[in-house]
């Protein structure tokens, strides 16, 4: 008896390893952004540091919303909402993602306008806030429009997916390549880079991770960026799954 379990168990741990190596990147992505999202509401609060290439201090305080409508992977759904709280005298920022199916539509609020304005993702140095994070990047912190990009291992690591992601032609995107590092237990994102014109124009390095409900979160990440410099971004307070009221995730709430 004790010699079948044995051999079970051997069978088991095979056949899992045998699955794990089969994955395609493809499906990393997917089981990475599975593993992130869930069917509920949550907000957040944020703070960032900049530190620019002139080595002048830039410090901001966002709330930041998130209402997941769709978690198929085909079909990601969802609308996220940040609005600047720090400083008093910057209020009236704001930016809202919407992701319905296979297109991100991003609008900004800026204090000076009394509407929302649509942008296009490959506007060029669209920077939020003074901050080396783009408009762009707000859309991709819930999950990815699968099919819109080419996905393919870069190279093999023993410990993550190293993974590239190429748009497709009618990809709305900034980004001409991104190459993810992608834990191979837990399948969080450590690591991003961003490239444009054949260079890396910004890294992101998830180095705050921690796991709610099973579902892995970032707690504070370092972005470096070529043009503005570095801005590190902390989370303050999250809760999940919260319903919060339907209003927030309105185009009319950024304008009340």
């Amino acid at each position: 008896m004790k010699k079948i379990t044995i051999i079970t168990l051997i069978f088991v741990l095979f056949s899992n390893n045998q699955l794990l190596a089969e994955l395609t990147a493809k499906n990393v992505v997917i089981k990475c952004w599975e593993n992130y999202r869930y069917q509920g509401t949550e907000q957040t609060e944020i703070e960032t540091k900049t530190i620019t290439k002139e080595n002048v201090t830039i410090e901001r305080s966002f709330i930041y919303w998130i209402n997941f409508i769709n978690n198929d992977y085909e079909n990601f759904e969802d609308i996220t909402v940040t609005k600047l709280i720090y400083p008093k005298e910057k209020e009236g920022l704001a930016i809202r993602t919407q992701r319905t199916g296979e297109e991100n539509i991003i609008e900004i609020k800026r204090k000076s306008q009394s509407n929302l304005r649509r942008i296009s993702s490959k506007r060029q140095g669209s920077y939020f806030s003074d901050t080396a994070i783009e408009e762009e990047d707000f859309s991709k912190f819930t999950g990815e429009n699968i099919n819109q990009f080419k996905w393919s291992i870069s190279k093999k690591d023993k410990s993550y997916y190293i993974i590239e992601a190429i748009p497709l032609t009618d990809t709305d995107t900034a980004y001409e390549k991104r190459i993810f590092w992608i834990d191979k237990i837990s399948f969080h994102i450590l690591m991003i880079e961003y490239y444009k014109n054949g260079m890396i124009s910004k890294t992101q390095k998830n180095t705050g991770i921690s796991f709610v409900n099973n579902k892995w979160r970032v707690d504070k990440a370092i972005f470096e960026d070529i043009i503005v410099g570095t801005t590190t971004l902390l989370i303050k307070n999250r809760v999940m799954n919260n319903n919060l009221p339907e209003k927030i995730f309105k185009r009319g709430f950024l304008l009340e």
